[in-house]
């Protein structure tokens, strides 16, 4: 899990609510990554952050992909 906080944020989120989750699953000799992208509900503008943050999942995904592959 990765904790996101933000300097200029106006309230300060409790550990694991604004937040990455990352799981890794095999599943018939293959591995599944999850990723879990916290609550920035909490926050102004949070759906901007979250849209943010979906997109940094896409991205994230597949460089953890290329890395677990060794490509």
């Amino acid at each position: 899990m990765i904790d996101l906080h933000g300097t200029g944020w106006k309230i300060k989120p409790k550990q694991g609510e604004v937040a990455y989750r990352y799981l890794l699953e095999e599943i018939d000799g293959n591995t599944k990554l999850y990723i879990k992208i916290g609550d920035f509900s909490l926050l102004e503008q949070g759906e901007d952050y979250y849209e943010a943050s979906v997109e940094f999942a896409k991205t994230s995904s597949k460089v953890i992909k290329s890395l677990a592959e060794n490509k």
